[in-house]
């Protein structure tokens, strides 16, 4: 078993980064705990085999949005053996993977703002799910737009034809077309106000 310290910089306080880092060594195995320091950074303190650890930073290293203040982002991560006079740990710091939230909260406190983090977490994921969703359907509506693109034209080119033999029934499908594209503009209005929102 290897021991190692992470400290991770970025935008990792106040946005549920300690609670994605539990939850990740939890599913890991890995024992430990992460907790918040006063210049900004999260310390992570971790023991398992060496690959697992390698996991363990891979998967911690979030790349998130640079202009969301509530989006997690890891700027760089310093890692520190036990043999490195930063290496630290607090007393029982290498049990069951945990948060550390200092000495000030009760244990209720703590739960509350771990399920606070948990949430905001929730939330992201929400997001993403829906921002991919969103550009799902605008994809369709794309493919939509060109099948119709396609279909006005087959359609213009019978109306050409049925002019020639019918005059103004021709009239009537012209209008019946122009109709047919101003829905279609309303309804691309709609998705990009979505995709938008």
């Amino acid at each position: 078993m290897v021991r190692v310290l992470f400290i991770v910089k970025g935008n990792v306080q106040g946005v549920g980064y300690r609670s994605f880092v539990k939850q990740v060594a939890n599913a890991l195995g890995v024992k430990g705990m992460v907790r918040n320091q006063d210049d900004g950074s999260v310390e992570v303190y971790a023991e398992s085999s060496k690959e697992t650890l390698e996991g363990l930073k891979k998967r911690i290293t979030l790349k998130g949005k640079i202009d969301d203040v509530f989006s997690s982002r890891v700027e760089s991560i310093q890692e520190f053996s036990e043999n490195d006079g930063s290496f630290n740990p607090p007393k029982n710091a290498f049990q069951r993977f945990s948060i550390d939230y200092g000495e000030t909260l009760s244990k209720w406190q703590r739960e509350m703002v771990e399920r606070n983090e948990i949430g905001g977490l929730m939330l992201q994921r929400l997001e993403k799910t829906a921002e991919s969703g969103f550009r799902e359907l605008n994809q369709t509506t794309s493919q939509s737009d060109q099948t119709m693109a396609s279909f006005r034209e087959q359609t213009s080119n019978s109306f050409s034809t049925m002019e020639s033999k019918y005059g103004t029934v021709s009239d009537i499908l012209k209008e019946i077309s122009q109709d047919l594209k101003e829905l279609n503009k309303s309804i691309q209005k709609v998705v990009e106000k979505i995709v938008k929102a």
